[in-house]
């Protein structure tokens, strides 16, 4: 249900606000999963749909892939200096093409 996500997001957001209070990473990870989900599931809808396309960003729009980035280039700027930091973003680097994490580095 789209109300669910949304209220996901909005509790990882004021977790990630009042960070200082708890000083963990999960709620940025958790923000980072859940819109990985979001994309294997619009990408499973398509393909059920008999979308030809084979590409799974091709079904995402410009603002979540926008959203999805910067939550990545969030969580590094305020974890980047840990060692954990290329491990925990390694599965979300990964589903990205070359171009996209070419404007990361």
């Amino acid at each position: 249900d789209d109300d669910e996500v949304t209220n996901c997001f909005i509790l990882f957001k004021y977790w990630q606000r009042n960070r200082y209070t708890h000083s963990s990473r999960v709620p940025h990870l958790a923000e980072l999963e859940l819109r990985k989900i979001a994309f294997a599931y619009t990408e499973r809808s398509h393909m059920q749909s008999g979308a030809i396309e084979a590409n799974w960003s091709a079904h995402v729009t410009t603002g979540d892939m926008a959203d999805f980035t910067e939550s990545i280039v969030g969580y590094y700027d305020l974890e980047g200096q840990k060692g954990s930091c290329f491990f925990d973003l390694k599965p979300y680097l990964a589903i990205l093409d070359e171009h996209r994490c070419g404007t990361l580095v």
